[in-house]
């Protein structure tokens, strides 16, 4: 047994419709085989780590999500098992694999690193951030939520497709004050969302920026075109589409909107977005060459 490690594995029951249950509690059956100390925390999570080496966190983005809010990011390090509905944190950090090799790898080729968290209204996510037509997207998908990952988010989107209806925003960064009617808004930390939709192909999660990413009014049938392109990540080479790196922007829409933060379905009639002064704690894979 390796002594030196003592890890803390937390997980909701309903992050992923019960999947980061079930991926916490086969994390801790591998663990177990392999003789490595390990606690299980379902919903009641602990005031703090103090007694641990390390933190596994086994769901979706907006476990991640509850994490950050609750404890101080940048004191323990964090490893992600995914489990959620769509992983696009851990997808982006790990790629895609399976769960034996992933903690295999977490606990011999690992290196810990810091990233990027931003802020908005005082609440930090790690991933995404959608204003407005995103909000609409995950309302909708609530209805789905069975499907979850890339397929339900898809779905989802097809419907708020012939829905929704753009508003007006003020936005406000470094010397530029803009008047837009976007049928997309998001500042991202990170570069997927949605299981998997590209949203921000140029976001890093070191850089010290959010990236900014906003479209023109579009009718119905050419949000149908610009979708496939925003999914695979080649929408910034369209006239429609803006892209700005920012460290700081504020959001002003003329009425109270949905937003997702993170997964997470809120309302704002404000945003004051930037760059946390604390970054996340995260252990990391580092493969052998």
């Amino acid at each position: 047994m390796d002594s030196s490690k003592n890890i803390a594995i937390l997980c909701h029951k309903l992050s992923g419709n019960g999947k980061g249950l079930s991926i916490a509690r086969e994390t801790a059956g591998i663990l177990d085989n392999l003789g490595i100390n390990h606690t299980l925390f379902i919903n009641q999570w602990p005031n703090d780590f103090l007694s641990f080496s390390e933190i596994w966190i086994s769901g979706g983005d907006g476990t991640i999500h509850h994490y950050i809010n609750k404890y101080n990011p940048e004191q323990w390090p964090v490893a992600l098992i995914g489990g959620g509905t769509g992983n696009d944190l851990k997808t982006f950090l790990y790629g895609k694999n399976n769960i034996e090799d992933h903690i295999r790898n977490l606990l011999n080729h690992y290196n810990d690193d810091y990233i990027d968290l931003g802020n908005c209204n005082g609440i930090l996510y790690a991933n995404s951030l959608g204003i407005g037509f995103d909000g609409d997207v995950l309302k909708n998908m609530m209805s789905i939520r069975k499907i979850g990952g890339h397929l339900g988010y898809l779905i989802a989107v097809i419907k708020t497709i012939f829905t929704f209806r753009e508003k007006t925003f003020v936005v406000s960064f470094s010397d530029k004050k803009l008047k837009i009617q976007p049928v997309i808004l998001a500042v991202s930390n990170s570069r997927l969302t949605g299981g998997g939709f590209i949203i921000a192909p140029k976001a890093s999660l070191m850089d010290g920026y959010l990236d900014l990413m906003y479209t023109d009014p579009l009718p119905w049938w050419k949000r149908l075109w610009v979708l496939p392109k925003v999914e695979k990540g080649n929408h910034l080479l369209l006239s429609s589409v803006h892209h700005e790196h920012v460290q700081q922007i504020q959001i002003k829409p003329t009425s109270e909107v949905m937003f997702q933060i993170d997964g997470e379905l809120m309302s704002a009639d404000k945003f004051d977005i930037k760059i946390h002064d604390k970054k996340l704690k995260l252990r990391l894979v580092k493969l052998p060459e």
